[in-house]
């Protein structure tokens, strides 16, 4: 099996997250390969040789004066290549998964949001600063035998998430409970969406190592690793 990982980007230890998100992967005889743009991403998509397509960067059209300095170096907007490779990679089954800020990449493409099941909508969703989180299973989160885990981690708050979309983990910082942890299923395709994993520090916390773990599980489960 066979996991591409899109990874960099500003303000996020993107190269370390995704080495860990490799060695999760490993475990479960997954095989990675990061690249750090886009484009390369969606040419290896059109491949037809990636099984889980895991999403753990920053790469979107970054409005606002807050990115000025970044823009000539980071912005992405989606390109046609982007979204045939995406649209193909649905078509055949594919897998998807993002990992925290996925949800905020890709803001202009037309499918994107809809692959993943949600995404942050500017002018309604925020975060604080990492802080100690409780995180917790829904009931359909608990067949999938995940269980209660704390983390000092990013409470994504007030993401938009599509009507068929399955939450799976909520999140609360004692104030405020927000759905961090959710999976999607139209057909053959799947995708699962994690808003952890903000720092090495979170991802090395054992509860999101054991979580990244079952979705890439439940992705692959009578999938596309039959086939390779």
């Amino acid at each position: 099996m066979r996991q591409l990982i899109l990874s960099s980007g500003i303000f996020h230890e993107f190269h370390e997250t995704s080495a860990e998100l490799m060695q999760i992967a490993e475990t479960l005889g997954i095989a990675s390969e990061v690249v750090n743009h886009p484009e390369v991403a969606f040419e290896r998509l059109l491949s037809g040789t990636i099984d889980v397509f895991t999403v753990n960067g920053l790469h979107w059209p970054m409005q606002g004066e807050k990115y000025d300095p970044f823009r000539s170096e980071w912005r992405y907007q989606m390109s046609d290549l982007g979204e045939s490779a995406l649209t193909a990679f649905e078509k055949s089954g594919g897998r998807l998964l993002g990992v925290h800020t996925a949800s905020i990449c890709f803001t202009d493409s037309s499918c994107w949001s809809r692959l993943m099941g949600g995404a942050w909508h500017w002018g309604q969703s925020f975060h604080p600063e990492p802080q100690a989180l409780e995180v917790l299973p829904t009931l359909t989160g608990r067949e999938m035998n995940l269980s209660d885990f704390r983390v000092v981690d990013e409470l994504y708050s007030a993401l938009s998430i599509h009507q068929d979309t399955e939450v799976l983990m909520v999140g609360s910082d004692g104030l405020s409970t927000q759905p961090l942890v959710w999976r999607r299923q139209d057909g053959e395709f799947r995708s699962a969406y994690c808003a952890l994993g903000h720092d090495t520090r979170a991802m090395k916390t054992e509860g999101l190592r054991l979580v990244l773990r079952r979705l890439l599980m439940w992705l692959l489960e009578g999938g596309r690793d039959e086939n390779h």
